[in-house]
């Protein structure tokens, strides 16, 4: 099997995961650009989260939560893109599995987090 050249190279568990569930043979090449953004988004979001782990009030903070938000555009996006566009759908894009997942997982590392600076 070759190599696609639009996937990141050295991808962490978790992005290389979302890679194999989000890309096939046939997918886009504009669609591989986003997952391949997203990707590199959810590997850079685990490296904050090791950082806030060893001190939650690390300045890192603000660049996690934007991450975290361009992050959850993109899966939007997504999801809107497979699901409602090639629908001729014209609502707001759906919330799917995947992206809910990572949203939650998310929110709950930033909620373990807030409970530990509390105290």
């Amino acid at each position: 099997m070759a190599i696609d050249p639009i996937r990141p190279v050295k991808l962490g568990r978790r992005a290389a995961a979302l890679w194999r569930d989000l890309v096939r043979p046939e997918t886009p090449i504009d669609t591989k650009v986003l997952v391949a953004e997203a990707c590199r988004l959810t590997d850079r979001l685990d490296k904050y989260d090791k950082i806030l782990r060893a001190d939650p009030m690390d300045p890192v903070r603000s660049e996690a939560r934007l991450a975290a938000s361009a992050l959850h555009r993109i899966l939007n996006g997504l999801s809107y893109e497979t699901h409602g566009a090639s629908a001729g759908a014209a609502e707001d894009p759906p919330e799917t599995s995947k992206a809910t997942t990572i949203a939650d997982e998310i929110a709950a590392r930033r909620a373990a987090r807030q409970a530990d600076a509390a105290g």
